[in-house]
């Protein structure tokens, strides 16, 4: 995603918002097909005076906490210090 020129990305507001599900995939392609002189060729980014992305989605109390055990290859459950509904964490998150 590029926002170039004074242009600009919004997505949901203060006051409302996005609350759905979203998953953004910045896939690596061919540079020489799809690339950007200052951004690369995966970028989340803006060029120029003027320009701007704001994201806003549900407040959350926290965004992160430190991992309150080890965790090891197999382990079905993470033991995070703050406890993940008092941070308004839901599954997934």
């Amino acid at each position: 995603l590029l926002v170039e020129n004074g242009g600009y990305f919004q997505l949901g507001t203060v006051a409302q918002p996005m609350e759905r599900e979203a998953t953004v995939y910045i896939t690596k392609k061919d540079a020489s097909n799809h690339s950007h002189p200052e951004a690369g060729y995966r970028f989340l980014a803006t060029v120029g005076e003027g320009s701007r992305i704001d994201i806003h989605g549900r407040q959350l109390d926290r965004t992160w906490t430190l991992l309150a055990q080890d965790v090891h290859p197999g382990d079905m459950e993470l033991f995070v210090k703050h406890d993940a509904n008092s941070m308004n964490w839901r599954v997934g998150d």
